[in-house]
């Protein structure tokens, strides 16, 4: 099935494809500007966790639905040129990487706000440092663990049934693991 593109579509194309990350480009560099006009400004640490989401998860989000932005209106305006497999899971894609994105952001807040927590307790008790770490570790581990699941049921939705066995079988395998070290454990403790 071949495409007849005229030279007035590729130039739409690339209009719609340029206007699109330079309008990203140009709502980073403002939110970038106003976060540092109001982190000069704030008392809080509200500001630091903004600036700091804005460097990455949020920056990377707003380019890659400009991606999308430019793929939907090709597939829109040119049907049959982008690969099928590609029109046919945009939706569940894009839920996938809003999905990552969230995880990114609660595991950032939560990172940040049981660093400064365990700073203290370690300031006040500094022998229960390892265990307050490991905690903190494990703790942003499962949130990254479960953000990649759903994200990960987002683009294969038959998954969910051997994602749930898979958890369950691993949570059977942490209490049979963490019975037969208890001693050890309990040294740790």
């Amino acid at each position: 099935m071949a495409i007849e593109i005229s030279f007035i579509d590729i130039l739409k194309a690339i209009l719609v494809t340029a206007t699109s990350f330079i309008m990203a480009v140009l709502v980073l560099v403002f939110i970038r500007r106003w976060l540092k006009k109001i982190a000069g400004k704030a008392r809080t640490r509200l500001d630091d966790y903004a600036v700091m989401l804005f460097r990455g998860p949020v920056t990377a989000s707003i380019l890659f639905f400009a991606a999308i932005f430019t793929i939907r209106y090709l597939d829109t305006s040119f049907p049959g040129l982008l690969p099928e497999w590609l029109s046919l899971n945009l939706d569940a894609v894009t839920a996938a990487v809003g999905i990552l994105v969230a995880t990114s952001i609660v595991g950032l807040l939560f990172n940040k706000f049981l660093g400064s927590r365990v700073k203290r307790i370690i300031a006040e008790s500094p022998e229960s440092e390892t265990i307050y770490q490991l905690v903190t570790r494990i703790i942003i581990i499962l949130i990254y663990v479960v953000g990649g699941l759903f994200a990960l049921s987002a683009v294969y939705p038959g998954i969910s049934g051997t994602l749930t066995t898979l958890l369950f079988g691993a949570g059977f395998l942490a209490i049979v693991i963490g019975l037969a070290a208890q001693k050890v454990i309990g040294n740790i403790l």
